[in-house]
């Protein structure tokens, strides 16, 4: 009898152990991977959105925490693995600031977190246009490249031109109204002399 109380007392102790280890574990997961100022150890910090150029040349990232804002160029979101697929697998994951939440490399150790309790509902899977970002690279000296596809340009040209064409058309018509009161203002003044 006293056997079965010391076995259940151990099996007791070793559930607990487990579950302040395994509470331990979820605590230090969720305060590390949240970057802040002074974690930012990579070289790279850009302020300003990158611009399409950039990204079609390359833009360098350091081993560690990096910054950027994604290229306000384009209207529509980019799904993340398509706009890091120059990283390949040398990312663990990207942080948004504004949304605070993750996207994780599914080519990683971390990519399993996306699915567990605390960051499921804080994954995201697109690059916002102008949204600041922080990515944790694992090598030196990796160039984060993006060409957007040919017929996606074209759409945004296309898009850009009809704007800005039915704009110079508004303003054409706002000019032409202007002249046409102007003058007939003016006539009215001269018949009355």
């Amino acid at each position: 009898m006293e056997k079965k109380k010391l076995l259940v007392l151990l099996i007791m102790i070793i559930m607990v152990v487990i579950v302040f280890f395994l509470a331990n574990i979820a605590k230090e997961t969720t305060e590390c991977i949240m970057p802040t100022e002074d974690m930012i150890t990579g070289n790279v910090i850009y302020e300003e959105p990158l611009t399409l150029e950039q990204l079609k040349e390359g833009v360098n990232l350091s081993g560690g925490w990096n910054v950027f804002k994604w290229t306000n160029e384009l209207y529509d979101p980019i799904p993340a693995q398509e706009a890091l697929e120059s990283l390949a697998d040398n990312y663990f994951y990207i942080y948004d600031y504004a949304a605070q939440k993750f996207f994780f490399n599914p080519h990683q150790k971390l990519a399993d977190y996306k699915n567990q309790g605390y960051y499921k509902n804080r994954t995201f899977d697109k690059l916002e246009p102008g949204k600041k970002y922080a990515v944790y690279m694992i090598k030196n000296k990796v160039k984060l490249q993006y060409e957007v596809p040919e017929s996606e340009e074209e759409e945004d040209i296309e898009e850009l031109r009809a704007e800005k064409g039915l704009l110079n058309e508004v303003w054409f018509w706002i000019i032409l109204i202007a002249i046409i009161i102007i003058l007939y203002k003016k006539k009215i003044w001269e018949l009355k002399k």
